[in-house]
């Protein structure tokens, strides 16, 4: 489980600014959010930045949770 949405929230950004911040549609963003898709590592690491966080605050931990695996389709950043 990740929390963009509640850092995004927590600094007043729509889902299309934070998308514009990072170089994607705003459909991506709402996926990331809703755990359809995981982004990849340097997507991640660009929407940490673009809400000023660690890579590590974006995500829940949960010891018992399944490492994330890249999404069959997705272009890399």
């Amino acid at each position: 489980m990740n929390r963009i949405a509640e850092h995004r929230e927590a600094r007043g950004l729509t889902q299309k600014h934070l998308a514009d911040l990072v170089g994607v549609d705003a459909a991506s963003i709402s996926r990331y959010e809703r755990g359809a898709v995981d982004p990849r590592f340097a997507r991640a690491t660009k929407i940490a930045s673009a809400l000023g966080v660690s890579l590590d605050d974006l995500y829940v931990h949960d010891g018992n949770a399944a490492t994330p695996q890249p999404v069959r389709g997705e272009v890399a950043a």
